[in-house]
């Protein structure tokens, strides 16, 4: 059932999951290079971007 449900989502309601960074970038894929990772909140499917998520900033640095 949960692979129908992700065949037949568009994925337009998509949540941050995490920035990819270092060897990770070549772990995901050796075709592309993704550097972010996206989750859909109706299926759960995980969807990879080449783009880094600049919404998310560490909260270590907002001062600096």
């Amino acid at each position: 059932m949960k692979i129908i449900k992700q065949l037949f989502c568009k994925h337009n309601n998509i949540e941050f999951i995490r920035n990819i960074y270092g060897d990770k970038i070549n772990q995901t894929s050796t075709s592309h290079i993704y550097r972010s990772a996206w989750r859909c909140k109706y299926c759960g499917k995980i969807l990879y971007n080449g783009y880094l998520n600049n919404y998310y900033v560490n909260p270590k640095y907002w001062d600096s």
